[in-house]
């Protein structure tokens, strides 16, 4: 018996040897050696910091992101699927270990006879069983292999949503800036307007000025009391998401305000075309999902396979009760052969099924890294155009601040008429208007490029 359990235990072993694994597909694709867009040329020097939020150089926006990271539930959830998938992980590295279990009994049984005669019985037993799965084709290492990498993947997809968390606050934080300042704005040019109006009566009431030129500034006086309406009810909305990504209630949240225009840009570095898909979680998600794919490919192959099952077990028992005095001992050991003969073709087609699932993810993972290039090309030409454009409409403000301060002294001469005051009155606040609009663009762009590069994240070893 001993040399049988032996010879079946070498089989097992050398059988095991034979287990294989699906090779890894090439997912190599052909990267260019650099950017196409010119704005990368000067900006490859060094590496993007992880935390880049801080080169905007406002210490408002640093608590936000702060706050968002430590109470968002976007976040929280994220942290959730990666202790799930460590559970699981855990789950099947059990399988590769026996299973024990131990159990005991004690009765007492009386019997009455028909002749009023009474019989006792009384016995305990204490037994202890060991069962085992031999992993003949590595259908179980297959398993671990798999969870080990979704285990990973979550971790990359926790990363993903840490930088879109952050992506959208910076967002927020700067439109809310960009809109409360372009309020600023629009509230003077409101008084402004007033205040021409009423000149403009004075004017009419002393036969100064027409019915035409107060009929005009009136009409201003109006569009601008409609455009501070309406961006008065823009502030809730951005107050109320930079609330919920920072997992704070609406009611009484609040942000302190700063000047757009005082909020640097940063200068953000591409580096090289083949350095983006080792910065981007998204792609290293990507990868564990394909190498996951491979695993359960295996799994399934192995499934085809016959299963060999190991077992043992010893116990006691007696005849007193709660006693395991003069006990009887008893031990076995056997070992079960398994194979499934016919199944209606289920097990092939989970192995099919499994191969076109892991085709499936190859392609998206050649699509994801495609995409991934793509948008870091198409940031890259943004924040180029964006730049240009920024500081063409500087010069565009300065010209319309010069030329409406020339206009009030020339009308304060009685040189030009209300309409041409009120004429370049509009085409400044218009030109200061679009500056801080443009400087949001700008802004907004250079979030779009860092987060095509990956935020600053650094690789972990891919599964």
């Amino acid at each position: 018996m001993r040399y049988q359990a032996f010879t079946l235990s070498l089989l097992a072993a050398t059988l095991a040897g034979c287990a294989q694994t699906t090779p890894p597909q090439d997912t190599a694709l052909a990267l260019p050696d650099a950017w196409q867009a010119q704005a990368s040329a000067r900006s490859n020097a060094s590496v993007l910091d992880d935390r880049w939020w801080q080169l905007f150089g406002s210490a408002e926006l640093n608590r936000l992101v702060a706050q968002a990271l430590q109470g968002s539930p976007d976040l929280a959830q994220a942290v959730a699927r990666v202790q799930q998938a460590q559970a699981s992980a855990d789950s099947v590295a059990g399988s590769l270990f026996p299973s024990v279990s131990l159990s005991g009994s004690s009765s007492q049984r009386e019997t009455d006879t028909a002749a009023g005669a009474s019989t006792t019985s009384k016995s305990s037993s204490l037994s202890a069983g060991l069962s085992y799965e031999v992993d003949l084709w590595g259908k179980v290492a297959a398993s671990q292999r798999a969870v080990a990498a979704n285990l990973q993947g979550s971790r990359y997809e926790l990363a993903t949503a840490r930088q879109t968390l952050v992506v959208a606050v910076v967002n927020a934080y700067c439109q809310l800036q960009a809109v409360r300042e372009r309020l600023a704005l629009a509230q003077a040019n409101l008084r402004d307007s007033r205040q021409l109006l009423d000149i403009s009566e004075a004017k009419l009431r002393h036969g100064a000025a027409t019915e035409l030129d107060v009929s005009q500034v009136r009409s201003s006086w109006l569009v601008q009391q409609a455009t501070v309406l309406s961006l008065q009810n823009q502030q809730p909305p951005l107050l109320n998401t930079l609330a919920i990504l920072a997992g704070q209630l609406p009611q009484g949240f609040s942000v302190a305000s700063e000047p757009l225009l005082e909020l640097r840009v940063p200068d953000v570095p591409a580096g090289l075309p083949s350095e983006v898909l080792r910065r981007r979680p998204d792609i290293a998600n990507a990868e564990s999902e394909l190498a996951a794919a491979a695993a359960n490919l295996d799994a399934a192959r192995a499934a085809l396979y016959p299963s060999l099952q190991l077992s043992g077990s010893a116990g006691l028992a007696s005849t007193a009760l709660l006693s395991l005095s003069g006990a009887t001992q008893t031990l076995s050991l056997g070992a079960s052969l398994a194979q499934t003969l016919f199944d209606g073709g289920k097990l092939r087609a989970q192995v099919a099924s499994s191969q076109a699932a892991r085709l499936q993810l190859l392609h998206g993972y050649r699509k994801s890294t495609l995409t991934a290039l793509g948008e870091v090309e198409d940031a890259l030409n943004a924040v180029a155009l964006a730049r240009q454009q920024e500081r063409l409409q500087q010069q565009s403000s300065r010209e319309a601040e010069r030329t409406l301060q020339l206009t009030r002294i020339r009308q304060q001469q009685g040189l030009v008429d209300m309409a041409t005051l009120l004429a370049a009155q509009k085409s400044h606040a218009s030109s200061r208007d679009s500056l801080l609009q443009q400087r949001l663009v700008r802004q907004q762009a250079t979030v779009t490029l860092i987060k095509a590069l990956g935020g600053g994240w650094q690789p972990e070893a891919i599964v």
